[in-house]
């Protein structure tokens, strides 16, 4: 997914107008629909309803939040389940199996907590003091339960002689870690990028 079309899209999506989007990002208007129009045909569906007032997204285009999530801790599965194949260990098919249900299942609430806060703060915040406020709030919950279910997991692996548990408690304690990680390090990132697909911007009452 090249990253001028995601620049478009976004553009598009917080000014509503794909002129005002050329505008920002110094492009046309035609160069915008263009790019939006390939990152469309990319994902396989509409993501803007166009009209001669502007552009809005379509219900399909509201769903980013709920796979910028669900992405966020499936990335750090990847990445727990990359060590062992770097490090040269073999893994157990059940394990693998098992913990890329339990690790999100167990860590995907930890996104789900971030992206509320977030929003609450962004009723009164600017983007970048939402991300701050937003970091400062959830760091201390997540991390304590982040490091209680690593803790666990490591104990498992190191008291356990079965191969299959010891190796699922290595996954849960390395799994706990790197999604902690990347709730607290990338999804704010995320977030701030995502902003203008996730905030609703109010209508303002027309005076009289």
């Amino acid at each position: 997914m090249e990253t001028a079309r995601c620049r478009a899209f976004l553009a598009a999506a917080e000014t509503g107008s794909f002129s005002r989007a050329a505008e920002v990002l110094r492009y046309t208007p035609s160069g915008v629909n263009q790019l939006v129009s390939a990152l469309e045909k990319e994902v396989g569906f509409s993501l803007f309803s166009r009209s001669t007032k502007g552009v809005a997204l379509t219900a399909n285009g509201q769903l980013l939040l709920p796979v910028i999530l669900v992405l966020s801790i499936e990335t750090a599965i990847w990445i727990n389940l990359a060590i062992p194949y770097f490090r040269g260990q073999y893994v157990f098919y059940i394990a693998y199996l098992i913990i890329s249900s339990v690790q999100l299942g167990a860590t995907v609430d930890y996104a789900i907590l971030f992206s509320d806060r977030y929003q609450e703060f962004r009723e009164t915040l600017g983007r970048k003091e939402a991300v701050a406020a937003t970091v400062s709030a959830v760091t201390t919950s997540v991390s304590t339960t982040g490091s209680a279910m690593a803790v666990v997991g490591f104990l498992m692996g190191a008291i356990s002689t079965n191969q299959l548990l010891g190796q699922l408690g290595n996954f849960l304690g390395v799994g706990s870690l790197v999604s902690l990680a990347i709730v607290l390090s990338a999804l704010p990132g995320f977030l701030y990028l995502a902003d203008p697909l996730i905030i609703k911007k109010k209508k303002q009452p027309k005076e009289a």
